[in-house]
């Protein structure tokens, strides 16, 4: 999205809505700049942030590839939410 508050609402937006994942707009923080986010993870367990940030990397890989406007209504979407669900049997699986 473009470098503005408006694309930074946009972005955060996406994110919640697709990763399921929350990120505060650095404008709400009283940023003067637009494009930082805040991302409070003092609550999860480190085997949820890991997932978290394996989904945020695979929504940054497809903003990289593809045109904004196409992600808005791509299917790859629900590709998001399956990031990081092997996670759990990779920890549990015993050495």
């Amino acid at each position: 999205p473009e470098p503005t508050f408006e694309g930074e609402a946009k972005f955060a937006s996406l994110i919640q809505d697709v990763a399921r994942i929350v990120m505060t707009p650095g404008q709400s923080q009283h940023d003067c700049k637009p494009g930082m986010f805040r991302l409070c993870y003092a609550w999860v367990s480190s085997d949820v942030l890991e997932i978290a940030m394996e989904r945020l990397s695979y929504v940054v890989l497809q903003i990289r590839r593809n045109r904004w406007d196409d992600l808005l209504r791509g299917s790859w979407r629900n590709e998001v939410t399956k990031c990081g669900t092997n996670f759990s049997m990779r920890r549990s699986t015993p050495n």
